[in-house]
């Protein structure tokens, strides 16, 4: 039968051996020197054999005793390991999560997986924070954020990220407009269009890959640059479709959500946009590794 020895009685042990001394170990461990010198007794009356060779100014391991000093190490790492994951594992039931993303994505199914977390963690918070894509990166490097929800052709500077779904764009029309019949516009079909976009500020990386789309497929466009420092959202490109009466690129939504009298939204065919999930590079947390899974599995 295999002797059986205590946690606590390795640690011990492993404490006598780096310290190379009872007293100092002792004091490390916040007990007295006898009752550190009777547990170790103990152990090596367990396993029938001397650990220590030891006197009054000298504490140096038998061969025995390097033999179970390697292996006591290994044992306590791995405890100390599986402790620290169910401890993490059970703060992340009452922890929270904060999430970002822009509020044009509200009007795509971004939002549906928050709200699919939470149902699944009861007692996790989420929180929603609505940044631009720039911005919630740069929440991500503040760690104001936990995972963010963004348009990024790279990641980089300490952040990972995962393209997880191709956001489909839209032009929003007067009722009047020469392809407000199709049932999608085709982005060649833009070209010496007077077209309303939302500043590039906004969100730099989906305002890009809208321009080389267009010069990918034959044209520049021609941009009526919208005035003022305002966040520019499906509804206010609506609205100011239904006041200037040009056209305007919505470039991540179907742009039906805000439908005017006298305004009509179309799907672009052949332009989308990559979203990409992002979250710290080296970031294990229960929470965040939990959420990826799940927009892994998301149905896009």
């Amino acid at each position: 039968m295999v002797p059986d020895l205590e946690l606590r009685q390795l640690r011990y042990f492993i404490a006598v051996m780096e310290d190379h001394s009872f007293r100092r170990a002792a004091a490390r461990l916040y007990i007295s020197q006898p009752s550190l010198s009777s547990a170790i007794t103990e152990m090596e009356r367990r396993l029938g054999t001397r650990l220590l060779d030891r006197d009054r100014h000298h504490v140096a391991p038998t061969e025995a005793g390097r033999i179970l000093l390697a292996h006591a190490r290994r044992a306590v790492a791995e405890v100390d390991e599986g402790v620290r994951l169910v401890c993490q594992a059970a703060a992340a039931h009452a922890s929270t999560l904060h999430v970002a993303y822009a509020p044009q994505l509200a009007q795509t199914r971004v939002p549906e997986i928050p709200d699919a977390f939470r149902r699944q963690h009861g007692g996790v918070r989420v929180v929603i924070q609505e940044w631009s894509s720039v911005d919630a990166v740069e929440a991500l490097r503040r760690r104001s954020v936990d995972v963010a929800f963004a348009i990024l052709p790279e990641a980089g500077g300490a952040i990972a990220r995962q393209e997880v779904a191709h956001l489909r764009t839209a032009i929003v029309l007067p009722a009047e407009h020469r392809l407000a019949a199709a049932l999608e516009v085709p982005l060649e079909a833009l070209a010496g269009e007077r077209l309303i976009v939302g500043p590039r500020r906004q969100n730099p990386p989906a305002y890009d890959y809208f321009l080389q789309a267009c010069r990918l497929a034959g044209f520049t466009p021609r941009i009526n640059p919208i005035a003022g420092s305002g966040v520019y959202t499906q509804a206010t490109l609506a609205r100011t479709v239904a006041a200037d009466r040009d056209p305007a690129v919505v470039l991540h939504g179907s742009g039906a959500g805000h439908a005017l009298p006298g305004v009509v939204a179309r799907p672009i065919a052949d332009f989308s946009v990559p979203l990409s999930v992002a979250w710290r590079d080296g970031d294990d947390s229960p929470l965040v590794l939990a959420f990826r899974r799940l927009v892994a599995g998301f149905e896009w």
